[in-house]
Formats: C-alpha cells, structure tokens, sequence
C-alpha cells in the first residue's frame, strides 16, 4: 500500500527512522532499505535463497507421500491419516510458538534449529516402523517433522528483517522463482523411487541430508549491515523550520 500513498493511522509521509550520525554534506543520516542489486550482493541473500530451496526440496516430497510412506512402514491408511493429521496438528501450533521465539532470537539461529529438528525426524522416519521401538520412532518424526516445518514462515520475516520492505516482493520472487522447480520435481522423484524400489528409503535419506545443508546455510547467516542515506535537503520553508 506504501506505493500508492497509503499510510497507517492518518500519516502522511513513511516514519524516518535516523542512521545515528551525519553525512558528508553535515545532513542527518536516515536508515534505509537494500535495493535488489545491493541485496543481491551479499552473502546472507544466497545463503537464505540455497536454504529455503533446500527446505522445500527436503519436505515436499515426503510431505504430498507421507501417508503412503507411513502405509510402507506397517501402518494402515487410517492410522497413516490420523498420525498425518496429528503431524498438521503439531505444525499450525508450531508456528505460533516459532514466530514468538522469531521475534525475540536471532532468526537465522531459530531456522538453523528446526531444519536441525527435521533432518533428525528425516533419520527416525528412515530407520523407523510399526512395531517394538520403532514406533518410537515414526512418533518421533512425526513430532520432529511437525514443529520443524513451521520453520517457513520464519524465511520470509528473515528476509523482511535483513533487506528491508522496499523490494521485499521482487527479493521473494527470486527466491520463490529460484527453488520453484523443486516444487514438481520432489514428488514426483519420491513416485519414482516407490515404483522401482518398493519402498520410499533413497526418497527419505536424500531429504534428511537437503534438511541438514539447509540448517547450515541458516546457521551461517550473518545479518547484513543496516544501510543510511543523507536526509534530503528541506523543499520550503516550512520543511526548513521543522
């Protein structure tokens, strides 16, 4: 709305928020945002882009197959529909307490965290099934998987937080356009492995592994430096004396 005119509350102009300091010309400094160049340029950017695709890469497949990968691990299609839905059950709650916990750490330690917390679920589901121990262990990946996939809305706050809103939907469009194929080409990969290998196993290691290398490009992300310009120079009088 900031680019047709529309502002919160009655205001006219968008808050400046001050840089702290002046410019060369003696002006005050104003912070600003990243333009797409600029963000394109650091290290924080690509590392975000790499572990959002890696994420998706990691979870949907596994994710649009869970109940035929449950149903491969003893369980009936009942009892694979109720632990899915109790999986979806887990994540809407996580995703509440992941956006707290977003607000308040660092949001490349919070993401660094829960892909951890999926690639482990990724090991229980592999060597997991329906009997003695291991329904320990496709409980745990349910739990595991649950609240790690609430990780997804912490990418975009991420990407808001560090760039700025200026660009923020062309900066997600990159990163949206750069993973997309992944989007058809998870599922259909995991389809594949099925029908000539009976079982989901290379579908569900290659996830847990995209899991883990996404957790430490999150891990390695550096907040970037926040940016300043010279205020403008005053356009009347009335500018002038304020």
């Amino acid at each position: 709305p900031e680019d047709m005119g529309l502002l919160p509350d009655g205001d006219t102009s968008p808050p400046m928020a001050s840089g702290g300091g002046n410019g060369p010309s003696g002006r005050q400094l104003e912070l600003r945002d990243y333009t797409v160049k600029e963000a394109m340029r650091t290290r924080a950017y690509w590392l975000l882009m790499v572990g959002a695709g890696l994420r998706q890469m990691a979870t949907l497949g596994i994710l649009v197959s869970i109940v035929p990968i449950l149903e491969t691990k003893g369980l009936s299609n009942q009892g694979a529909a109720n632990l899915t839905g109790l999986m979806f059950g887990i994540n809407f709650f996580s995703r509440l307490v992941i956006g707290y916990f977003g607000d308040r750490f660092p949001k490349s330690l919070i993401l660094g965290c829960t892909l951890s917390i999926e690639a482990l679920g990724f090991i229980f589901l592999f060597f997991g099934d329906w009997s003695g121990f291991g329904i320990v262990l496709i409980l745990l990946f349910i739990f595991f998987q649950g609240m790690g996939d609430g990780a997804g809305i912490i990418v975009w706050a991420a990407l808001g937080e560090y760039f700025g809103r200026d660009r923020f939907a062309t900066l997600r469009g990159y990163i949206t356009f750069a993973f997309s194929w992944a989007l058809i080409a998870s599922p259909v990969y995991a389809g594949w492995v099925f029908d000539h290998f009976g079982n989901f196993d290379w579908a569900i290691g290659p996830g847990g592994i995209c899991a883990a290398i996404a957790s430490l490009c999150f891990f390695a992300i550096k907040k970037p430096p926040q940016l300043t310009r010279e205020e403008p120079e005053p356009t009347s009088p009335a500018e002038a004396s304020i």
